[in-house]
């Protein structure tokens, strides 16, 4: 079973209560909201207000991805704005198991985010509650899924059994309603998808009916 978690942030920007909207119209229970500052990727998009006003409007939970070069001097604020789940980048600065033992001292989910290209580091791995795997290079809308990330996929799937554990595993970038489908049958919980799913959200949630929680 997969759960669908649309990304915002491909939504116009000028109308994203609307997108909001289509979502809760669709029965998900969760909105993905990228955040950017220009260094860690080449890309600015939003800032703790969107996610203070979203979680003022909207009752679905809100999972933040912060693509920061240092994610620790903002975390707190995120979580107080209404953060339900932060993650961040094992290859952003400063001490990562730090950083995600903060958000969980502070009754919020963490993930870890890991670039296309990234081996996960174990001694992460046991502190979170997911693993965002970008299936693109972060920074930017609208790529192609990268194939090679099936295989850090796998072995993530692979990790997690072997070892009896817990975490989810969750997949963001280039994911079309074909691929969701694959991700689903090998195991995937969650995926992240823009453009697809905003594109035809009827369709997009069709297509994998027979695996939504």
């Amino acid at each position: 079973m997969i759960t669908v978690v649309p990304s915002i942030m491909s939504y116009d920007h000028c109308n994203l209560l609307q997108g909001v909207h289509i979502a809760e119209n669709y029965n998900v229970k969760r909105l993905h909201v990228d955040i950017m500052d220009g260094v860690f990727v080449k890309n600015i998009s939003f800032g703790p207000q969107l996610v203070h006003d979203l979680h003022q409007h909207t009752s679905l939970k809100l999972d933040v991805h912060l693509m920061l070069q240092h994610p620790e001097y903002f975390v707190e604020q995120f979580i107080e704005y209404g953060a339900d789940s932060i993650a961040i980048h094992q290859e952003s600065s400063g001490n990562i198991a730090k950083i995600l033992s903060n958000i969980k001292a502070h009754h919020c989910a963490c993930a870890l985010a890991i670039n296309p290209g990234t081996v996960p580091m174990t001694n992460l791995i046991s502190l979170v509650d997911y693993i965002l795997v970008m299936g693109v290079h972060p920074g930017f809308s609208g790529q192609k899924f990268i194939p090679d990330t099936m295989n850090t996929i796998k072995k993530l799937i692979e990790y997690r059994q072997k070892n009896e554990l817990n975490y989810q595993i969750a997949v963001d970038g280039g994911v079309t309603d074909e691929l969701a489908i694959q991700l689903a049958e090998i195991g995937v919980d969650t995926i992240v998808s823009g453009n697809s799913f905003f594109r035809s959200p009827q369709k997009f949630m069709q297509s994998l009916q027979q695996f939504l929680k």
